[in-house]
């Protein structure tokens, strides 16, 4: 018992000096505390994920809606697209202006009365009459016969329209001597000047709607003219006759038409493809065509 008592007081005297003074207890209100700061921690975490989980939902979402990207093949060989596409812009502008030489001669013969060189009339011309084309193809739609004047117009159209319904920018950018030259000229511009112009976006917009008015524009005037009346002008005098006065229109140019084709051709040098961008209503035609 001695024993035992020696040892109780030799305990309360180390913890006396040790300073211990009984088990601690929190004070009022810290458990609380430390509850609320858990539960936020606790609400933080669930957040996180469940914004994680919206995230990685709406990235399934996104790539499940986005088109497959086209994968890029690299060439190993060399490419001749180039050079074959200016093989066929130089032939094509070669053969337009044999064309143009020749119906020259041909009204030259018929001017003169015989007394030049007697040649026929090339058919290739009426290429260079697209609405005529376009009063063909109505009068075979509605009258379902085929034109007898010129029909070389409509196989001509028919061709390109096609063209360009398969093989998208063919025509325009391998075969229309007019794209052929507005290319030529801003490159010119670009090689002269070491750059090209950028139009105002909002002058941009407006002006490359202006090509589909002038389109709208005739589609809506020859939608308006009946079969009959196709077939009146087409054999008309006057229609006989259109494509030399549309060749006498570049022979006798006149002060305004003078100064506005040199406005076309400055703009093309500064601006690419101005007229082909901006008011070419057959480059609208064909882009509707292969929308």
């Amino acid at each position: 018992m001695a024993a035992q008592a020696r040892e109780s007081l030799k305990g309360r005297e180390q913890m006396a000096v040790s300073g211990y003074r009984g088990p601690s207890t929190p004070p009022a209100g810290a458990g609380s505390a430390q509850d609320d700061i858990l539960q936020i921690d606790v609400n933080q975490g669930a957040f996180a994920r469940s914004e994680e989980r919206t995230a990685a939902g709406e990235d399934r979402i996104a790539k499940g809606n986005a088109r497959p990207k086209k994968k890029l093949v690299r060439r190993t060989d060399r490419d001749y697209s180039q050079q074959l596409r200016l093989g066929f812009q130089l032939a094509f502008l070669a053969l337009n202006v044999w064309i143009g030489v020749q119906f020259y001669q041909w009204v030259r013969w018929a001017e003169t009365a015989g007394r030049t060189r007697a040649v026929d009339r090339p058919a290739g011309v009426e290429g260079w009459l697209p609405i005529a084309g376009l009063m063909q193809l109505k009068y075979v739609i509605v009258a379902h016969q085929w034109p007898t004047i010129r029909p070389a117009g409509l196989f001509l159209l028919a061709a390109f329209l096609l063209m360009s319904f398969l093989l998208r920018k063919a025509f325009c950018s391998w075969l229309c001597p007019v794209g052929t030259l507005s290319e030529y000229l801003w490159k010119l511009g670009r090689s002269t000047f070491r750059r090209n112009f950028s139009l105002p976006r909002w002058l941009d917009v407006v002006l490359r709607g202006t090509k589909y008015v002038l389109l709208a524009f005739f589609v809506y005037a020859v939608a308006m003219m009946p079969a009959t009346a196709i077939a009146g002008f087409l054999s008309d005098p006057y229609g006989l006759i259109v494509d030399v006065r549309m060749l006498n229109f570049f022979r006798f140019l006149g002060g305004t038409a003078a100064f506005v084709l040199l406005g076309l051709i400055v703009a093309s040098i500064f601006v690419q493809n101005f007229w082909c961008r901006y008011l070419c209503p057959y480059g609208a035609l064909m882009g509707v065509v292969r929308c």
